[in-house]
């Protein structure tokens, strides 16, 4: 009587053993737990610094983004404190995904581009970067923050208050320039890499037909 107890509780527990795996497989193939790692520098002109605290003792060069899962969003607050003498646009753009592929699954928002920062003004601003649900072959990546103050939208390389194809004409005229080159117009390096290229275009059209 015994053993034929035995037996029945060792077939439960068989059975009950592979449910669990099929629930388990099923929940890792619905929710993907693969996670992705990443940092981002901060690039920076000279007219703004970041800091992680109000009162700016701690600068910041780069942030890690720790592991992120597919569907995930983080966010990341940090300071910027104003260094012209003048009333700047505060712009903040991501630029140099590595592997460029990368920019087709991730995105990053913050909540005070465009905006104005007053002379030696402390403004907080948040940073978030979402993974879409869909990211696939990307298991690490990085890229890079452009933080400026700017007298003028990035982008509007005319000055006219507006990013529009007086600017694409002008970007045209300047691409695969760099310095010393007789069609070299530095108000196009937009990214500040001393080259007019694919990533100041792209720059640009992110703020096209953007106003201020």
């Amino acid at each position: 009587m015994l053993e034929g107890q035995q037996q029945m509780y060792d077939k439960y527990r068989t059975v009950i053993l592979v449910l669990g795996i099929l629930l388990l497989v099923y929940a890792l193939h619905l929710f993907p737990t693969s996670s992705i790692h990443n940092v981002s520098a901060l690039l920076t002109d000279p007219y703004v610094e970041v800091f992680w605290d109000a009162k700016c003792t701690q600068g910041v060069s780069s942030i890690d983004w720790g592991s992120l899962v597919p569907g995930e969003t983080k966010a990341v607050s940090v300071y910027v404190q104003s260094k012209s003498n003048e009333t700047c646009i505060l712009i903040l753009m991501p630029t140099g995904w590595n592997p460029p592929a990368a920019a087709n699954y991730l995105k990053l928002n913050q909540d005070y581009e465009n905006k104005k920062i007053q002379p030696s003004e402390v403004v907080e601003v948040t940073l978030s970067l979402t993974v879409s649900p869909n990211i696939a072959g990307i298991t690490n990546f990085s890229f890079d923050i452009i933080v400026q103050g700017s007298k003028y939208l990035l982008g509007d390389i005319n000055g006219d208050f507006v990013v529009n194809a007086g600017d694409l004409g002008l970007l045209g005229l300047a691409l695969f320039s760099y310095p010393g080159c007789p069609n070299w117009n530095p108000n196009c390096d937009l990214n500040n890499d001393s080259i007019v290229n694919a990533g100041d275009l792209s720059i640009l059209g992110q703020n096209w037909g953007k106003k201020w």
